[in-house]
């Protein structure tokens, strides 16, 4: 009795374009899939705000290491998208009350 091997899985050249939109051009990753995959800003014609880092060139940096925390605080000051972990550890390397 014998046993066929299985034959071994070919890896296709498309793997990398199924994780993007499905709209002609665009190059993001998919993240809303209702009748296709698409971005969110093909889904729902919104864009999340872009970083702007000449937007959040710090007045009076300062060489106490920790103008991160500062940045991470202004962005979500000023509406941009952070991460609670990441607010949290910038509160705490300025020693503010969480």
């Amino acid at each position: 009795m014998s046993f066929k091997k299985p034959e071994p899985k070919q890896e296709s050249q498309d793997d990398g374009a199924k994780l993007l939109c499905s709209e002609f051009g665009c190059g993001q990753p998919w993240t809303v899939q209702i009748e296709k995959p698409k971005c969110s800003y093909h889904q729902w014609g919104k864009k999340e705000k872009e970083f702007d880092k000449k937007a959040f060139k710090l007045e009076h940096p300062s060489n106490d290491g920790k103008d991160w925390a500062r940045l991470i605080l202004a962005k979500d000051e000023n509406g941009y998208k952070v991460r609670k972990i990441s607010l949290d550890f910038a509160k705490q390397a300025l020693r503010i009350k969480v």
